[in-house]
């Protein structure tokens, strides 16, 4: 009979498969483990910032139906917590000269978190448009935390590249908004497809709080 010594030492299985063909190579590309892990945290940011924005177009119907929404005000949506987040980046990013950012950055996502949930939970639409408001906070903070921490994270000679790598959280995060959630929204209610988000949001702020370094200024 067999004796298994032919499988000694071999891991099985889906993570095995996952680490042989995904984590290794990516690990490989960017330089190792620690700059992966800063790589998909920073990444998840921006994908969790632009994620609402794929939930309002996936759910744009079910917010005309409950709501009584015109597609101007599905437009206002849309652009309500962009434009809070471009008027707050200025400020934000003097914060960000100053302050530690790896709490700013996490504490934002907590902040964001609450924001979703209020989206879910509003009852009219002057409360979902004031809670989209609040989102834009994350939204201002995530281009100059980002692009700071960038900077002293990584070599000059390297960071259009890595930039380019935790850009792509964007896509990811828009994509997720208009799959995901709005196959939540479809199976259950327009709620639930903001409030799904709020698990990884709050992962992720715990996540970057306890795993991302706070780097030194030029280092």
């Amino acid at each position: 009979m067999p004796n298994g010594s032919g499988l000694a030492g071999r891991e099985t299985g889906p993570r095995s498969w996952l680490r042989q063909h995904l984590q290794e190579p990516l690990q490989a590309k960017v330089g190792g483990a620690a700059r992966l892990r800063i790589i998909v945290l920073l990444a998840a940011v921006l994908a969790l910032s632009s994620a609402d924005l794929g939930v309002i177009s996936a759910i744009s119907v079910e917010l005309k139906n409950d709501l009584g929404v015109g597609n101007t005000g599905i437009g206002v949506l849309v652009s309500a917590s962009t434009a809070v987040g471009a008027i707050a980046t200025l400020p934000m990013g003097v914060i960000a000269d100053r302050a530690n950012r790896v709490k700013l950055l996490s504490v934002s996502i907590f902040i964001w978190c609450a924001a979703i949930v209020g989206c879910g939970a509003a009852t009219s639409y002057q409360m979902l448009l004031i809670t989209r408001i609040a989102l834009g906070l994350l939204v201002a903070a995530a281009g100059p935390l980002v692009a700071s921490l960038i900077g002293d994270l990584f070599p000059a000679a390297e960071r259009g590249r890595i930039y380019g790598y935790i850009l792509s959280g964007e896509i990811i995060g828009i994509g997720f908004g208009l799959l995901v959630c709005g196959n939540v929204a479809a199976a259950l209610s327009w709620r639930y497809a903001f409030w799904v988000l709020v698990p990884p949001g709050l992962l992720l702020g715990w996540a970057i709080w306890r795993f991302l370094p706070e780097p030194s200024r030029d280092g």
